[in-house]
């Protein structure tokens, strides 16, 4: 193993890149497991001695923790953050990633990709049009246009 790839390094690369997926994906919970994984990372790169499994336990349980205590408050956040939406109501957006009734696509909206559900449970086709019906968090609910 290169000198610089510490077991440290290799935690807190790994919480980013679970950060960076959440990002992409928008599931909300990689964010929280990504945070455990960095925590864990921190607390090797100040020296604190912790065996592998031990590393493996402390990124599940502070992980854990995160998504209880902070998920929920992140979620009510970003559903009063989406209050006043209703002015983007019925805007037209281009399907960028096809849309099945239990399969999330991706939309564009204001230059944004956007991950999108089907609302009428129809499937909506990469390069067709679909209206904005309603964004619960960060997703939104659309139809055929």
């Amino acid at each position: 193993m290169e000198a610089w790839l510490t077991p440290a390094v290799l935690w807190m690369i790994i919480g980013l890149l679970l950060m960076v997926l959440e990002l992409a994906l928008s599931v909300f919970v990689l964010l929280f497991i990504g945070a455990g994984a960095i925590l864990t990372g921190v607390l090797l790169w100040m020296g604190v001695d912790i065996s592998q499994p031990w590393q493996w336990a402390l990124t599940g349980i502070s992980s854990l923790f995160f998504i209880v205590v902070f998920r929920p408050m992140m979620k009510r956040s970003m559903d009063n953050s989406t209050k006043g939406f209703e002015e983007h109501h019925g805007q037209i957006v281009p399907v960028m990633e096809r849309i099945t009734p239990n399969t999330p696509g991706i939309v564009l909206y204001k230059g944004a990709r956007w991950r999108a559900v089907s609302e009428e449970n129809e499937t909506l086709e990469v390069g067709s049009k679909a209206v904005i019906v309603q964004c619960k968090g960060l997703e939104l609910h659309v139809k055929a246009a």
